[in-house]
């Protein structure tokens, strides 16, 4: 009786252990780390961080904090002609956002919020979209490497901003136009 009691211990401890496995491998799996175009949709969020290799997370789209919306998935040159910042992946040379060439790449929409402020470096730093970030507006960083920036409005479709104003509009992945006023 001492062996099934032993046994049926045993088995349990097993059956803990494989579906604690089991559960780690499909959290892992799960992971909101974007590694290449399939790794994302468009319409959905990402932010990019990392010091001189992009690290790219999916976010939520309701997140209030600065962020990026996949706004299409291109090949190089689509994207400037269209008002996104450019993200590609891959190895080689090239003169691109992040140093590196790539066939496959993502063009993003910023997503600001009304009110807030925004420092938008220079597109020939090493490592611009993981720079893009928002800013004390009382206290805006000094503009040599970039500018500063108040999103004054944000309407759903084309913006109309003052001659004051710059104008920031994407189509993809909906309709967003933005006013911003130069901070200086």
């Amino acid at each position: 009786m001492l062996w099934w009691v032993l046994g049926g211990a045993a088995l349990l401890v097993v059956a803990v252990v494989v579906t604690g496995v089991v559960l780690f491998v499909v959290a892992a799996g799960k992971s909101d780390r974007v590694w290449g175009v399939d790794d994302v949709a468009v319409g959905e969020c990402v932010t990019v961080s990392g010091e001189d290799e992009p690290v790219v997370r999916k976010v939520s789209c309701d997140s209030t904090d600065f962020h990026f919306a996949v706004a299409l998935k291109a090949d190089p040159g689509v994207c400037a002609a269209k008002n996104y910042s450019r993200l590609w992946f891959g190895e080689g040379d090239s003169s691109d956002s992040f140093g590196k060439w790539a066939r496959d790449g993502l063009c993003l929409a910023h997503v600001y919020q009304q009110g807030r402020c925004y420092h938008l470096p220079s597109s020939k730093e090493t490592n611009a979209l993981a720079d893009v970030r928002e800013i004390d507006c009382s206290s805006p960083p000094a503009t040599g490497a970039g500018e500063n920036y108040e999103v004054e409005s944000k309407v759903s479709g084309m913006p109309e901003c003052s001659e004051e104003q710059a104008e920031y509009f994407t189509e993809k992945p909906t309709p967003t136009g933005y006013c911003l006023r130069l901070l200086e």
